[in-house]
């Protein structure tokens, strides 16, 4: 729930950003551009008197403040500083409990107590620089790039194996997934001893519980030990009609899915009226053109329909989401929010109402960047029946060095969470070259690796983005649904007014 007192303190101060220590709220607020730490009463914790501050998604343990041009590191568990104000920059490497920090133009570690930890001189460059600075330390060394080739250090931030690979995963369970200059796959050592020979299995997975997965031409998809040794075919889920399953399908066929999604907005009821809980929604369009206006509509109709949600902004800030929402349910424009000393006496009325529904709403706001596996363990905490992840092209698309398919893994996570989420991504650029601007799922190639990950496709399109002085279809906007697995494809409109999308007949 968002409670009143988190809106009232948000039109207090100049931002606050809520952060959870054992299971205490706080709040770091800044009021007059100095910042400090507040609590759930707004009761100053740390004085509202430093200049700027960090914090880190993997942990709110610490944070680390700034006065004048250096950093200090605050201890949210012991309520005090581990350090003194000596630092110009600082990362937190949360697999390490620890810290790289630049102090005088030099690299070093300090832990968590706040005392320097020795590490090898090569670790300079090679580690603090290369490795440390994107906070994905592994376990058993880690895989480093020249930008041409890849090699590895270990533990001791030596380099062990030179620039030679195209790829390499990071050890699990002491062995690395290597692909070598003739795209054959095989697995080495960290000291780059070849354990399992290059070209005899492709599709290779990192090792767990002493197998990996690998793809054999012989036999298909198997499991081996460490020694190469083929120890088990993995087995087709090969499996009876559930007779639930069956019922479910047929009484949806015949009664109707109870489960409908009632965004409320009238046709797009009608395209999606058979999408169900464990779907994943896209909404894309170019920068401006509405994708979080529509996003936060279509939460807002769900909200007030009881529903329960969660919003994770990867980019903008809890107050800012939260002026959005008030803007929305105020019908208030955000120009007018934002140049609060010409808000008419109305406006404040239809606001001070927003700010009392808002407060009531169930609803869980999230801030910052997140990771996929955060994301995943909010919605396990909180069983949302709704999520919506605003730039979820903005997410880390790394799990140590292993890319990932964040919109794999996200649909993933509907459908183990019987869930619906929502996600908003921005269009390549290439698309303002062509004559006709409406988006197509060609557009997504630079964002999704197959757009049949989503459930449902859907673009924005306003010919009053491109066309600014023409007056006709100036307050339409066009919704394309461009994909849709469970239903048909469409097009239609929707008015676009003072940044909030409403049916035509409503206007």
């Amino acid at each position: 729930m968002i409670l009143k007192e988190i809106i009232d303190m948000a039109t207090e101060y100049d931002t606050i950003n809520e952060i959870e220590i054992n299971k205490i709220l706080y709040y770091i607020a800044c009021k007059h551009s100095k910042y400090g730490i507040i609590d759930k009463n707004n009761n100053i914790v740390l004085d509202l008197i430093y200049d700027n501050c960090k914090i880190w998604a993997e942990t709110y343990e610490f944070i680390a403040f700034k006065q004048g041009n250096k950093y200090a590191i605050y201890s949210m568990v012991q309520k005090k500083f581990i350090t003194d104000f000596l630092y110009e920059n600082i990362s937190y490497i949360f697999e390490r409990k620890c810290f790289v920090v630049r102090k005088d133009n030099e690299n070093m570690l300090i832990g968590t107590d706040g005392r320097k930890i020795d590490f090898p001189v090569i670790c300079q460059n090679n580690f603090i620089n290369e490795v440390l600075s994107q906070i994905r330390v592994i376990r058993g060394g880690y895989p480093i790039s020249n930008g041409k080739k890849v090699g590895a250090i270990n533990t001791d931030g030596k380099q062990t194996i030179p620039y030679k690979y195209k790829t390499l995963t990071a050890p699990s369970e002491g062995l690395l997934v290597a692909v070598n200059s003739n795209d054959e796959q095989g697995y080495i050592d960290i000291n780059d001893n070849v354990i399992i020979p290059f070209g005899k299995y492709s599709k290779c997975h990192s090792f767990k519980d002493g197998r990996a997965k690998v793809y054999s031409k012989k036999f298909g998809n198997i499991y081996i030990d460490k020694s190469g040794k083929e120890i088990e075919t993995v087995k087709s889920e090969e499996v009876m009609i559930d007779k639930k399953i069956l019922e479910k399908s047929y009484e949806h066929i015949v009664n109707g899915n109870p489960n409908v999604l009632k965004t409320g907005f009238d046709e797009m009821d009608k395209c999606l009226k058979n999408v169900d809980f464990g779907s994943l929604i896209l909404i894309s369009a170019r920068p401006a053109m509405g994708k979080t206006a529509l996003m936060l509509g279509i939460m807002y109709n769900l909200l007030k329909q009881g529903k329960s949600c969660l919003f994770f902004s990867q980019l903008n800030g809890m107050e800012y989401i939260i002026r959005r929402l008030l803007s929305e349910i105020s019908e208030v424009p955000m120009s007018d929010i934002n140049n609060s000393e010409n808000l008419t006496q109305e406006q404040k009325e239809k606001l001070k109402q927003a700010k009392e529904e808002l407060s009531t709403l169930n609803i869980v706001l999230f801030e910052h960047k997140f990771y996929i596996e955060q994301i995943k363990n909010k919605i396990e905490n909180y069983t949302p029946e709704y999520i919506f992840i605003d730039n979820a092209d903005l997410m880390d698309d790394f799990e140590g060095s292993r890319r990932i398919d964040t919109f794999s893994e996200l649909k993933n996570i509907a459908q183990d969470n019987n869930c619906i989420i929502f996600t908003t991504c921005n269009l390549s650029k290439s698309i303002e070259e062509r004559e006709d601007k409406r988006p197509m799922l060609y557009d997504l190639k630079e964002t999704l690796k197959s757009y049949m990950v989503p459930d449902v496709v859907m673009f924005i399109y306003r010919d009053s983005y491109y066309n600014i002085a023409e007056e006709k279809d100036k307050n339409k906007a066009e919704i394309i649904i461009e994909s849709n697995k469970n239903g048909c494809l469409c097009r239609f409109n929707l008015a676009y007014m003072n940044g909030k999308f409403y049916n035509l007949q409503e206007v």
